[in-house]
């Protein structure tokens, strides 16, 4: 009984390096290691991107000259006392 134990054992330990061997394989042929390291750059990119963009005007994708209109929350240019879309008055230090 203790030797099939140790058997088992033996068994499964190989097992498992030749599964850990066949998955690297896989990865290398399948080339997902590049392809998860080229996402990972990407996304960073990306990031920086977003962040940039957002520390120009204080909101994503909206160029530095322009503002969100509290009341239609359409863009507008900061220079007009007036929205561009509602006709509005902008507060003059925030909402």
């Amino acid at each position: 009984m203790k030797e099939l134990i140790g058997y088992f054992f033996v068994v499964f330990f190989i097992s498992f390096i030749i599964f850990l061997i066949l998955r690297e394989l896989n990865c290398w042929y399948w080339k997902i290691n590049e392809i998860v390291t080229l996402l990972n750059n990407i996304q960073g990119n990306l990031q920086k991107l977003a962040s940039a963009q957002e520390g120009e005007s204080g909101t994503p994708g909206l160029p530095p000259d322009k503002e969100i209109c509290p009341f239609c929350k359409e863009p507008s240019l900061k220079a007009n006392i007036k929205c561009e879309v509602c006709g509005k008055e902008k507060p003059l230090f925030g909402v």
